[in-house]
């Protein structure tokens, strides 16, 4: 007789949570193991919450609960486990991302350790660095107090947190885990009663092992199972948070230790925790900087990861690109992570090509290669690709695409500038150099004769942003957010059309299925003409902030000497005087072949700003 094949049904308990949270459903609808996703709306906008609908529609394996208001993620998790048909459930959070096999694998650990009720995994930063949590002590009023003196990092001892402890290579018993993932039979999350409901947010997960300690169960942590945690992705104040925090290890506390310990002892614990919670408060915005400061790469990994996960999860399979194997260059600048995840999200074999270090996020249909385009020729032995989307500089090109032929491909779409014309005639010596460089690389590009090798589309983008990761835009909001106010060279009249990364990554995927954009060039601009000054007054509107500008003829000579003095900082007087030049050029090529639509300036600041 055959025996069934073990399955998990996933619980996630979303409020507000963003893009990541379509994202984290595609790759949980993705696992082999999968009874079914269980997606509990504590709120989320109405545009969120149709587009939940939508994907139920489509999927049957998907089920949505809502309607019923926030009512906190240990009931959250109660709601949507009695709906649970498999052996296991797991709970995740909603920006958590799925390795391929991760409930497979899961599953196969607690079911080698009959002893073991709950299992946790490898959380991961978006740069790939262990996050704090993965791996805990339990929480004692001692420990808490302990931690709240620095007193384990003044003199080594153990931590509640075990994420700077040398990584085991097996599974192995630990105390505690993150309740970004947990996973049990669900027997036994029925046996200990599933989450306690007094907590609303927080803590419930430390709750949780010392449960199943007292019940005579073993917790585990399965290492080859790494999750990247966004962390953070939810629109909820610090502030609720933190009171959350302080009230969760209060109940803890009282309900783990009432009676156990002295209660002077208790009382200093509850104490620390309230102290704790106001210098947290007090605390939040110089933390923030000092986070910022000490970590940009991680901030920075963090809004790449953002920017391809909003993709991955907005885009739909596509039978164009199911099983083609697609090559991407540039693909860790915010561009190419956008076209990296609509790839993904229509079903394409990505390898990713960039010189800087891959990100965390590595799904079964994506496959990282570093490499320096000016250096190496980037393709090992071997790989067969179908098409090819260059966002690397286009100069790079023409010296690949023999290589790319050989390797398989015959299509490429590629991005220039429209800089060969906004820039052409530019005094700055290295605009001149970067606008001949686009000039004879499209040269070379055009000398491809359609039906000769590779057929070729070029994408001429206007003033790109997105993701705060720009450096035009998002630039701009720094100055606004250090210091309130924005330097213009008078009348600053001259037109712009930015456009969001996103919108082309879009006419990417969409030109290269169109024959008719073979051997062609499009500039592809914004969805809204505003003049410059008009532009700053919308990142400050974004930001909340009433539009303040200081004048200054002299802008332009001043900026030339910095660029002499400092030329390291990319900052001209040439950038200056063109705020009162016209860079917008007509996308109605592209609106009429393969029907480019972009979107209106900063219609989702949260996601476009570096706030």
């Amino acid at each position: 007789m055959t025996i069934a094949a073990p399955t998990c049904s996933v619980v996630m308990v979303s409020y507000h949570t963003g893009e990541a949270l379509f994202a984290s459903i595609r790759l949980v609808l993705e696992q082999a193991s999968l009874a079914e996703l269980i997606v509990v709306s504590n709120g989320n906008p109405p545009t969120h919450e149709a587009r939940l609908q939508t994907m139920a529609g489509q999927n049957p394996n998907l089920i949505i609960i809502s309607g019923h208001g926030n009512i906190g993620f240990s009931a959250g998790c109660n709601l949507g486990a009695g709906y649970a048909t498999g052996g296991y459930v797991l709970l995740l959070n909603p920006d958590a991302m799925l390795p391929a096999h991760a409930l497979t694998d899961t599953m196969q650990a607690l079911m080698a350790h009959p002893r073991a009720m709950l299992a946790g995994c490898q959380l991961l930063n978006p740069d790939g660095t262990p996050q704090r949590g993965s791996r805990r002590n339990l929480l004692t009023p001692q420990s808490a107090l302990a931690e709240s003196l620095i007193l384990p990092r003044l003199l080594g001892m153990s931590r509640l947190n075990r994420h700077e402890e040398i990584m085991p290579d097996e599974v192995e018993a630990v105390p505690a885990i993150s309740g970004a993932f947990m996973m049990l039979p669900i027997e036994a999350y029925r046996q200990l009663g599933g989450m306690d409901e007094g907590y609303f947010l927080h803590v419930e997960d430390i709750d949780l092992c010392a449960r199943v300690a007292r019940a005579g169960g073993q917790v585990l942590f399965v290492p080859k199972v790494r999750v990247v945690h966004l962390l953070s992705t939810s629109e909820v104040s610090s502030r609720f948070i933190e009171r959350c925090k302080a009230r969760g290890f209060k109940r803890y506390f009282a309900q783990h230790f009432s009676g156990k310990i002295a209660p002077p002892l208790l009382w200093a614990a509850k104490a620390a925790i309230e102290l704790r919670y106001w210098l947290k408060l007090l605390t939040q915005k110089p933390r923030q900087m000092l986070k910022r400061r000490r970590a940009p790469q991680a901030d920075i990994a963090l809004r790449k990861l953002s920017l391809l996960l909003a993709a991955y999860g907005d885009s739909a399979p596509d039978a164009f690109f199911t099983h083609k194997a697609v090559l991407v260059t540039g693909a860790t600048s915010s561009l190419g992570m956008c076209v990296t995840g609509r790839l993904l999200g229509a079903g394409a074999h990505v390898v990713a090509v960039s010189r800087e270090a891959a990100l965390a996020f590595a799904p079964a249909r994506l496959a990282w290669v570093r490499a320096d385009l000016e250096l190496d020729l980037i393709l090992p032995p071997g790989i067969r690709i179908d098409l090819a989307v260059h966002c690397a500089p286009v100069w790079l090109l023409p010296n690949h695409l023999l290589a790319w032929e050989e390797a398989g491909c015959r299509r490429v779409v590629a991005f220039s500038s429209t800089s060969i014309f906004g820039k052409a005639r530019s005094a700055h010596a290295q605009e001149k150099k970067t606008v001949e460089k686009l000039k004879n690389a499209e040269s070379r590009i055009a000398a491809i004769a359609p039906g000769d090798g590779i057929g070729w589309t070029l994408l001429r983008p206007t003033l790109i942003y997105g993701g705060g990761l720009d450096r035009n835009i998002s630039r701009l909001a720094r100055v606004i957010r250090r210091f309130g106010v924005c330097l213009l060279y008078p009348p600053a009249s001259g037109l712009r059309q930015p456009v969001q990364v996103q919108d082309l990554a879009r006419a990417a995927l969409a030109a290269i299925q169109v024959p008719g954009s073979l051997g062609k060039a499009y500039n592809v601009g914004g969805g809204q003409v505003l003049s410059y000054r008009a532009m700053v007054e919308a990142i400050f509107r974004a930001m909340g902030r009433k539009p303040r500008f200081l004048p200054c003829r002299m802008l332009p000579l001043a900026l030339d000497v910095v660029d002499r003095m400092l030329p390291g900082l990319r900052l001209n007087g040439e950038m200056v005087r063109r705020q009162n030049q016209d860079l917008v050029f007509s996308h109605e090529h592209a609106t009429n072949d393969f029907h480019y639509t972009p979107r209106p300036f900063l219609d989702n600041p949260r996601a476009d700003l570096p706030l």
